[in-house]
């Protein structure tokens, strides 16, 4: 897949942002890296990676006061976090709405209980598991303000995988449980969100 490589101005990067803050300060890096063997959309914002075929991508700036900058680090990768997790709910929640539409009614009631409470977990598990890829920021502004950006990243093939086998440890759910039905929905799915987070970020 062709990559794309577009330039956009710094204030249109508050995409998936946990503050609301404008800077116009220059970060000490602005060419966000490019991720090896992906079709990732690369703009001139630090850090910021749209999901791939391989990954998804979690993009976080808050601000700070210098003084403060000690437990920066530790609070943006927080925050960067919580954002991982949403997102990966919203798009396991498509999985499953895709995947219980391919069942009868009664296999979907009862595989709906346990995949989404086996989900749930996997979601805390793997999040807990993330780390920063990518750490830049501003220099100071005048009145001693930060602007820290953060990108952490997940496996979508591990994601899958990890979720498939936390399913199956439910011997009764694993009588019921296609995985390859299941693996199908999760990448139709997962294609799905690439385009529509690339079609957001075009919108703003």
């Amino acid at each position: 897949m062709k990559k794309v490589i577009l330039l956009v101005p710094v204030l249109m990067a508050v995409v998936f942002t946990m503050t609301s803050c404008k800077s116009t300060q220059k970060p000490v890096e602005t060419k966000a890296p490019i991720a090896s063997q992906s079709s990732v959309e690369v703009y001139d914002v630090p850090c910021w990676m749209a999901d791939d075929d391989e990954w998804f991508y979690a993009n976080i700036q808050r601000q700070f006061k210098q003084s403060s900058m000690n437990t920066a680090p530790t609070a943006t990768l927080r925050s960067a976090q919580l954002l991982m997790r949403q997102k990966l709910q919203s798009v396991y929640r498509s999985v499953l709405r895709d995947y219980f539409d391919q069942m009868d009614t009664e296999e979907g009631s009862y595989a709906s209980q346990h995949i989404e409470s086996a989900g749930d977990l996997v979601i805390k598990a793997t999040v807990n598991e993330t780390y920063e890829v990518c750490r830049k920021q501003t220099k100071p502004d005048d009145n001693g303000n930060v602007v820290m950006y953060m990108t952490i990243k997940v496996s979508k093939k591990k994601f899958v995988k990890d979720l498939a086998q936390k399913i199956s440890e439910d011997e009764q759910l694993k009588q019921r449980f296609n995985e390859k039905q299941f693996r199908d929905s999760a990448f139709k799915v997962f294609e799905e969100s690439n385009k529509k987070e690339f079609n957001e970020f075009k919108e703003q």
